[in-house]
């Protein structure tokens, strides 16, 4: 057990302060340690992770690093937090508990991301890449901050969950999707790229517009007896 610092910006390749699970490895966090890493995380088929309630922090200052696995890893908190520094994280499934960007770039995975608690790239910025990030949290008090990024899908579905988007404008290219759970919507403008489909929770309008930029026939608004402050087309 203990905090694990990889160090790297030293040697300018992708090896650089990298850690590489071979198969059949295991790393096991305890407890809410802090582990740094500078490079890249690799696990290999048949590697596994086990993050108990630890950080991981990405601090890499140089592009092309990647969080890659054969299956999708899950961390509790994961943090970006390198300037300059653009990672893919393709590798990831689930991060449990929160998932910030407080500087870099992140490439999203095209498919789904489920994130526990809070997702916000208050300083950073990410790349959706067509994929979906699903907040799962059944507890209130949850934040989402894309701060000038763009969301790909946003799927809500966690039962007792409640959401505020921080930033006064935000946009979805895809789909916004609620089937459990509240979302507060911004006190700006929600642009959504599809569809918005209330299926089970409830939305709290925010004061703001929900704007639909679809430039094709076949798309769907469903608000399931929650209202709206102002809504365009």
């Amino acid at each position: 057990g203990g905090d694990v610092t990889v160090v790297a910006n030293a040697e300018g390749n992708n090896r650089d302060g990298s850690v590489r699970l071979y198969p059949g490895a295991l790393w096991q966090s305890t407890g809410t340690e802090t582990h740094t890493i500078g490079g890249q995380f690799i696990a290999q088929s048949g590697a596994a992770l086990t993050p108990a309630s630890s950080t991981f922090v990405f601090t890499a200052t140089t592009t092309g690093k990647a969080i890659s696995a054969s299956s999708s890893l899950t961390f509790y908190n994961l943090t970006f937090a390198g300037a300059g520094g653009a990672w893919d994280i393709s590798g990831v499934g689930t991060s449990t508990n929160d998932l910030m960007i407080s500087a870099g770039t992140v490439t999203m995975p095209s498919g789904t991301l489920a994130v526990g608690s809070t997702f916000d790239a208050s300083g950073g910025s990410f790349i959706h890449n067509s994929g979906t990030i699903k907040f799962t949290s059944t507890a209130s008090g949850k934040n989402v901050r894309a701060a000038g990024s763009s969301f790909g899908n946003l799927l809500f579905a966690g039962s007792g969950g409640a959401w505020t988007f921080l930033d006064t404008n935000a946009t979805t290219t895809g789909s916004v999707v609620i089937t459990a759970g509240t979302p507060t919507l911004p006190t700006g403008i929600l642009y959504v790229g599809t569809d918005f489909d209330n299926r089970g929770g409830t939305v709290v309008a925010g004061g703001g517009t929900l704007q639909m930029t679809a430039a094709s026939n076949g798309h769907i608004v469903r608000m399931n007896g929650s209202n709206l402050g102002n809504f365009t087309v």
